[in-house]
């Protein structure tokens, strides 16, 4: 983990959808919900996107909680997002609410 990730345009756009969803929802991504998620564009069909997920595992950005479940953002995922991803203008702070800070917590323990 010492040298500098790089991913490519699709696989920072799935990490993306994927870290962002997952604050979201709290569950498990799965393929299919990404493809809805990307509509059409890009030619991000759910057999795409489950081998850029694939690609996006080995590289310790996400677990699969078990074989039938979606993937999960791993906490170097996160730090990823934050420090590359945040959105226009860089990493923005976001005050989280006790019970959410709870949550994310738990997920981690």
């Amino acid at each position: 983990m010492g040298s500098e990730l790089r991913l490519s345009p699709r696989e920072r756009a799935v990490l993306t959808a994927i870290v962002e969803t997952y604050i979201a929802t709290g569950e498990p991504v799965a393929s299919h919900a990404l493809a809805r998620y990307f509509g059409n564009k890009d030619g991000m069909s759910s057999a795409t996107i489950r081998n850029v997920m694939a690609s996006l595992a080995e590289a310790g950005l996400l677990d699969q909680p078990h074989t039938s479940a979606g993937r999960i953002p791993t906490a170097r995922a996160f730090r990823f997002y934050v420090e590359h991803l945040g959105g226009p203008g860089g990493p923005q702070v976001v005050i989280l609410a006790p019970e959410r800070l709870e949550q994310i917590e738990e997920s981690f323990a």
